[in-house]
């Protein structure tokens, strides 16, 4: 799959409200040409806005921030809350099985892993991040293990 983008960095903020996933799929849709990679990229970034309201225990008064960058081949999609609380140990980058709680969870973060290129998720005071990177996969294979974010 080769990711055709026409942009320069963004950023979007969002309530941290149930709908916000719908309007995160909305914001990289727009950003990518291919309608295949606008599906992965939105399916992507729904997960990651999803898991933000459900494991982050947000209130509406908080955000969910989502960067979206170019990258030399791809696109870099990246997911900030605000919770409060912060990511469970050992849940760095690709940890599909912990969560913020410490809790096995994990569909979500496995379709990330299945179909980003690179992804991670890490710690942030106050909240957490995640990312993935998608692109043209096709040229080395399928997708690696993430590296360090």
């Amino acid at each position: 799959m080769r990711i055709s983008v026409s942009m320069t960095s963004t950023t979007t903020t969002l309530p941290a409200v149930p709908a916000s996933a719908a309007a995160a799929r909305q914001v990289v849709s727009g950003l990518v040409r291919s309608q295949e990679s606008a599906r992965v990229t939105a399916l992507l970034v729904s997960e990651l806005v999803t898991m933000a309201l459900l494991e982050g225990a947000l209130e509406p008064s908080d955000t969910i921030t989502i960067h979206v960058d170019p990258v030399a081949d791809g696109l870099r999609v990246t997911v900030c809350d605000s919770a409060a609380s912060s990511v469970a140990p050992g849940a760095d980058v690709g940890a599909v099985e912990v969560h913020r709680h410490g809790g096995p969870t994990g569909l979500g973060l496995r379709i990330v892993a299945r179909l980003a290129r690179r992804w991670g998720v890490a710690s942030e005071h106050p909240g957490a991040r995640a990312w993935f990177e998608v692109g043209d996969a096709g040229d080395d294979g399928p997708p690696a293990a993430p590296p360090a974010a």
